[in-house]
């Protein structure tokens, strides 16, 4: 809240409470990165969201009218952190988890996918900083830690090794096949001509290949331009604005129609001559 108004104050003009948390967002989230930047953090729109329901809270409780208890309740969050990590499992320290001792000092049991877990290497500092009471933790954010920064750093090669491994040996597969088809959904993501998954593929396969593309999209397409050009186009996801897509929410309480049936029905692969006489049209219409 200090940096939103210190942010305000030097402003040349005067910045909505959206624009002011998207650059707090930054701020805070530039701090977090500094602590470690393999912590996953919530999405930007999260983080913004819930920094504009903080100064709304603010604001509300600066008046004098306010609630005293909700006040003093918004105040003593003042020195807690602001938590944007995506996990939110409880961590325990080694004596809340029967535990002798060990190198992380902390224990969680988390539920969160895989890439949504806190590094084991920052589940004390992520502890004292939730559990903090006061400004300061038990632990703070110091200079660059050489060792721990150079494990990462190894990590991270090894990871991009591994998936350039795999990736060579996926086109190697692929080059000793005799396959030289490919089966896909007509999305754009899949079939364009630039950058398309199909593309990219042949570019790495060093070949071309018979694209088999599903047509059920692209049938679609004569469809809706013989409905555009009959009834206008849909104006959302679900209405019309013609008088017969109008008409398509109340098909239901609509009377029923008389209807003569046809006297030559296709079942299957079979075709049948039936006479008017001998047809039901409540069974066929």
């Amino acid at each position: 809240l200090q940096y939103g108004l210190l942010l305000r104050e030097r402003s040349v003009r005067n910045l909505q409470v959206r624009e002011l948390c998207e650059q707090i967002a930054l701020k805070v989230k530039s701090i977090w990165g500094s602590a470690n930047p393999r912590i996953p953090l919530v999405t930007d729109k999260y983080a913004i969201d819930k920094l504009v329901h903080e100064w709304n809270s603010a604001k509300s409780l600066s008046k004098p009218k306010a609630n005293k208890a909700a006040k003093e309740k918004f105040i003593s969050k003042f020195d807690r952190l602001f938590d944007i990590a995506k996990c939110k499992c409880d961590i325990l320290p080694c004596i809340s988890s029967n535990c002798d001792g060990c190198e992380t000092s902390a224990h969680v049991i988390c539920t969160c996918p895989r890439e949504n877990k806190i590094p084991t290497v920052e589940l004390l500092f992520l502890s004292a900083q939730r559990n903090k009471d006061g400004e300061k933790s038990s632990m703070q954010i110091g200079n660059v830690d050489i060792k721990e920064s150079k494990c990462q750093l190894k990590r991270l090669v090894r990871k991009e090794k591994e998936a350039e491994s795999k990736k060579l040996k996926t086109v190697e597969e692929a080059n000793k096949s005799n396959h030289s088809d490919i089966s896909q959904d007509s999305t754009n993501v899949n079939t364009g001509w630039k950058g398309g998954v199909i593309k990219i593929l042949e570019d790495k396969l060093g070949k071309k290949l018979i694209w088999l593309i599903c047509a059920l999209h692209t049938n679609e397409l004569p469809l809706r331009h013989l409905m555009i050009e009959l009834d206008g186009p849909t104006i959302s996801d679900n209405k019309f604005c013609g008088n017969i897509g109008k008409l398509i929410s109340k098909v239901t309480k609509l009377p029923i129609a008389d209807l003569d049936p046809y006297p030559f029905f296709h079942f299957g692969s079979k075709a049948l001559d039936l006479n008017l006489n001998d047809v039901d049209p409540q069974r066929y219409c």
